[in-house]
């Protein structure tokens, strides 16, 4: 693992500070436009160096597309990605769309390796500087040079220095220092706007970023760190003075040779093979190359890319040293190879593009699925509150009615008792009334004197009409109110009686209608005048005597009309 890892960080630093310059700096041939697209995979994330294939069975050797595991690891950052959606969790929604991006970068996919980074990056730079916020601006710097973007990849790694200035991180402004040279190195021709100040991009930038870079990791004691740069450096020095590349490409090669690391040692014999070469020490550059060759075969290296690369150098230096058919059999040997790689990128392609068909299937129907789940669940949910609702709604107007109940009982028992004393109150004052009517009769019967008899007796009906209104309303259905069909003759038959008229002589004509007790008595007392006065001054000694009594109410008013058949007043002259 510790080795695998080495060789990623080998070439990656390898890719940005040594071969891309060597192809700006040689003319272009296929080999090095496959050389190429293999630096640019190593750049995002995907080790091209660790395919290896036996050369002599290669065709039919049938193994799995190096694409599979990286799908894998892929789908593992979706998923995690999902889980800190459904948690709420921002930290690890971050670290998801980090992996997203790391994951869509090793696939080649820098646009929505970009995007992902993005995301990741608005939320970061809201907790303030971190390790984890270095790390991004140092990736979108990465995506940015990958896609000749100069200007933002420079603004994203000064940005990575500010903030591993700010958390004294300094491996952190180690790779920071390392990407800010690389930028440097890589277009010398752009010009960077950064805080309203435009300045050139240069090589003494370049190798100013990789000497605070050395200080960091000669302080540190990480060799690794060291030989990395040191190959960046040299790298840079190939675009200056290539004889200065030499000595920091030496100590990188020995610094892999000590560490076995493999791939990186042919890399770098090549690198060297071709500095020799370009300063004329052709026998040099030859040695190296037999090394390089006999170092790629004896550990079965066997990538194409990299022996495209060994036979490439070889043909530069047969092409120097004038023998040309040699030169041209080395060239047909790194095309053989070129479009044996070619092929296998079309295979790697076709098998990347069957993998991401069946991935959107399968997250298609996953989709299709999560989206039935969550109908049904929301479904669920409103049956749910529905049935709660409805629960809670018979409860409450259970509750209400149970209220309404007791309270409507409680009211009923409470008017029954109000009825009762009404009617109480009304036997009552009837009772007294009677009494008060007896205890007059007495007096009347005790009087000799007429007048006087005859005033207690007009007295004692009007206690007996006022009597009979509360009879009224002790015997009727209502506790207020009379009915006057039965109360008026009920008035006259007692003056009738007291005066000893038949009851027969009296003629009603009433309206049936419901009288308040307010109201009543007054009526009561005015019939009760009446009829004392017919039977006093209008049926004395008269044959045929008769009384007419009419009433009815009209809107809000009632009408009494009371006639006898006496003959009338006397009028005085």
């Amino acid at each position: 693992m510790k080795i695998k890892v080495l060789i990623n960080l080998a070439f990656f630093y390898f890719a940005y500070g040594c071969w891309l310059p060597l192809m700006i700096s040689f003319p272009f041939t296929p080999s090095r436009f496959w050389l190429s697209l293999a630096l640019w995979s190593t750049l995002s994330g995907f080790s091209v160096w660790g395919q290896n294939v036996p050369l002599s069975t290669a065709e039919k050797t049938s193994q799995p597309s190096p694409y599979v595991q990286e799908y894998e690891k892929l789908r593992e950052a979706q998923q995690l990605y999902r889980e800190a959606v459904a948690k709420h969790d921002s930290t690890l929604l971050s670290e998801a769309c980090y992996l997203l991006s790391k994951r869509y970068k090793t696939l080649g996919d820098l646009v929505t390796s970009e995007k992902w980074a993005i995301q990741s990056l608005r939320i970061r730079e809201g907790a303030g500087p971190s390790n984890e916020l270095g790390k991004l601006y140092i990736q979108l710097s990465g995506n940015c040079m990958a896609s000749s973007r100069y200007q933002e990849a420079y603004v994203y790694a000064h940005r990575a220095l500010t903030t591993f200035q700010a958390i004294r991180s300094e491996r952190g402004l180690m790779g920071a220092y390392s990407m800010l040279a690389g930028v440097h190195s890589l277009d010398t021709a752009s010009k960077i706007t950064l805080k309203n100040k435009s300045f050139f991009l240069s090589l003494d930038s370049t190798f100013y970023y990789h000497k605070l870079a050395e200080q960091i990791a000669l302080k540190q004691n990480d060799l690794k760190e060291l030989s990395m740069i040191y190959v960046a450096v040299a790298a840079a020095w190939q675009q200056r003075d290539i004889k200065r590349s030499i000595p920091y490409l030496k100590s990188a090669l020995a610094f892999f040779t000590t560490n076995k690391v493999y791939h990186s040692v042919v890399g770098v014999q090549i690198a060297l093979a071709n500095a020799y070469r370009a300063t004329g020490q052709i026998q040099r550059a030859g040695r190296l190359l037999a090394q390089a060759k006999h170092t790629f075969y004896r550990h079965n290296l066997a990538h194409y890319y990299l022996l495209g690369d060994l036979e490439t150098a070889y043909a530069r230096l047969y092409q120097q040293t004038g023998r040309s058919n040699q030169a041209i059999l080395h060239l047909e040997k790194a095309h053989e190879i070129q479009t044996k790689a070619l092929k296998q990128d079309r295979d790697g392609a076709i098998s990347r593009l069957g993998l991401v068909y069946g991935i959107e299937q399968k997250e298609a129907q996953l989709k299709k699925q999560q989206h039935q789940i969550a109908l049904s669940k929301e479904k669920l949910r409103s049956q749910r509150q529905i049935s709660v609702a409805a629960f809670l709604l018979a409860t409450l107007t259970a509750m209400m009615c149970s209220v309404f109940f007791y309270y409507n009982r409680k009211n009923q028992r409470i008017s029954r008792q109000n009825a009762e004393l009404v009617k109480e109150q009304n036997h009552r004052v009837k009772n007294n009334l009677q009494v008060i009517s007896s205890l007059l009769s007495l007096q009347a019967k005790r009087l000799s004197d007429p007048g006087a008899r005859l005033a207690v007796e007009e007295s004692q009906l009007r206690v007996q009409a006022i009597a009979m209104l509360h009879r009224q309303l002790y015997n009727g259905n209502k506790l207020i109110e009379v009915d006057v069909t039965a109360f008026i003759p009920d008035i006259v038959n007692g003056v009738f009686q007291v005066y000893g008229f038949d009851p027969r002589i009296a003629q009603y004509t009433l309206s049936p209608f419901w009288l308040h007790v307010d109201k009543a008595v007054p009526l009561g007392l005015i019939i009760n005048e009446l009829t004392t006065n017919a039977c006093k001054y209008a049926f004395t000694d008269h044959p045929n005597a008769s009384l007419t009594i009419t009433c009815y109410q009209k809107d809000a008013v009632v009408c009494l009309q009371v006639a006898d058949n006496g003959p009338g007043f006397t009028h005085l002259s």
